[in-house]
């Protein structure tokens, strides 16, 4: 463990701030991989830096280290939903996830889900909320998905249009007197 020495008088930096340059530098670097706690445990094991999860998050924090924690808002339109959803899917590295791991929150999301698993590419781990869903499918397989799905129902939309009257019949009304 290389550590800067302590200057007596002076309060004492974080304990990662007085780390050497390059360490920073990795933490920075594996933050975008990996946990709080993974790195703290990388710390112990590599250098022998005994710092918490809560060390390495404030670290991070002033380290103007952007968060990965967002939420992604859900929109009324279906499209733009289904590609918000597999734009998440395809950036996660697990082979399993739950809506929040991937962004996104509430119960809009459920009808992306619920299609992906009529379709065969994800299934359910567990029945309890939220869901822990199992990747079956390649990214490459998802993608595929995704393009045959919108066209699907770009395709029913232009059908619905179709069928719709041109003329709104309204309902005769009691006449005023």
């Amino acid at each position: 463990m290389i550590e800067r020495p302590y200057r007596s008088g002076a309060r004492q930096r974080c304990l990662l701030c007085r780390q050497s340059n390059e360490i920073q530098r990795e933490v920075i670097k594996r933050y975008s991989q990996m946990t709080r706690a993974q790195i703290s445990e990388w710390l112990l094991n590599e250098h022998g830096i005994e710092a918490s999860d809560t060390q390495v998050g404030y670290f991070l924090a002033k380290s103007n280290v952007p968060s990965r924690s967002y939420k992604v808002t859900p929109t009324n339109n279906i499209i733009n939903k289904t590609r918000a959803y597999i734009e998440q899917l395809l950036e996660c590295e697990s082979e399993t996830f739950t809506i929040h791991t991937i962004h996104l929150s509430g119960p809009s999301w459920s009808c992306v889900s619920r299609r992906l698993h009529e379709d065969g590419l994800i299934e359910p781990m567990r029945s309890f909320v939220p869901i822990q869903w199992a990747i079956l499918a390649s990214k490459d397989e998802i993608r595929k998905w995704c393009e045959y799905e919108i066209s699907r129902i770009e395709k029913q939309k232009n059908v619905v249009n179709e069928r719709a009257p041109t003329t709104v019949n309204k309902k005769p009304g009691r006449p005023k007197h």
